[in-house]
């Protein structure tokens, strides 16, 4: 059936049920899998009384979740599960089969192969850190920040951690970040595209408007997270035949690391339509 582009409970479940059996199935599942695993992560963090212990049930954690996440080896304490999908953004909305819904279409959300596939996503620069990831860094504190592009969308997920007894795991924290980006890849100064940053209550805005900070220098805060990916802007587009793009840098830091430890990255980030 024909439906709107966005859809309400009702009509959501209308069209799920004239999908084929197992994928209508698959879209009745609690699509929030990152949450349940970080909940269930921080009991097992909470409940485990030695390392065996711990041990025990991370390893059942892991086999678990072992068709959803990556994880990292467990000789570098870094005990968070890693998302397979390449936009962030999608989580939210991508059921544990890797399919979404956009209106009355359903969509296969692009995905890593492996770990180091996502590890080497953030290419070292010259005059950065790495390319469009950044992480400040403290003995026992971690701040990341992963900025994407889906058609003329921007996103940017923040990732907090500390180091427990056991290793790194999930913190909450607030966010900052300093960010200069462009979305002129042209010699023209006039008629060419640019970025309008989403002012939100994500960043404290109690109005939701779109503010044109295209090559402009400017800070952000959030409220306290330890996972948050929120809707970071948009390329306008004026020159029709030109690919949305954003050029520029980003600083992260947080309330538990300091500017001084603040990650650096470059920004690159290119749309290419299929």
């Amino acid at each position: 059936p024909k439906v709107p582009a966005v859809l309400s409970e009702v009509q959501r479940h209308l069209f799920i049920d004239s999908l084929s059996n197992e994928i209508a199935e698959s879209f009745e599942k609690d699509p929030f899998t990152m949450v349940m695993a970080d909940k269930e992560l921080e009991n097992i963090l909470n409940n485990s009384s030695t390392r065996e212990d711990f041990n025990t049930q991370y390893a059942l954690f892991k086999k678990k979740f072992s068709e959803d996440f990556f994880f990292e080896d467990e000789t570098k304490l870094d005990f968070s599960p890693y998302s397979k999908f390449v936009n962030s953004e999608l989580e939210c909305i991508i059921n544990l089969s890797g399919n979404y819904i956009i209106g009355d279409s359903v969509y296969k959300a692009p995905t890593y192969d492996s770990l180091t596939d996502i590890l080497n996503s953030s290419i070292r620069s010259s005059d950065f850190d790495s390319q469009n990831y950044a992480i400040g860094n403290t003995r026992n504190r971690r701040c990341e920040a992963w900025i994407s592009i889906t058609g003329t969308d921007i996103y940017l997920k923040f990732v907090g951690k500390r180091k427990y007894w056991l290793g790194w795991f999930k913190r909450t924290m607030s966010f900052n970040g300093k960010f200069k980006l462009t979305a002129n890849n042209s010699q023209h100064q006039y008629m060419c595209n640019y970025f309008e940053f989403y002012a939100s209550p994500y960043f404290g805005y109690t109005e939701e408007v779109y503010k044109d900070l295209d090559n402009k220098e400017f800070i952000i805060s959030t409220k306290p997270y330890s996972e948050l990916t929120v809707n970071f802007g948009r390329v306008v587009i004026i020159q029709m035949l030109v690919l949305p793009s954003l050029n520029g840098y980003m600083e992260i830091w947080s309330s538990e690391v300091d500017y001084e430890h603040r990650g650096k990255a470059s920004v690159n980030l290119v749309h290419l339509y299929n």
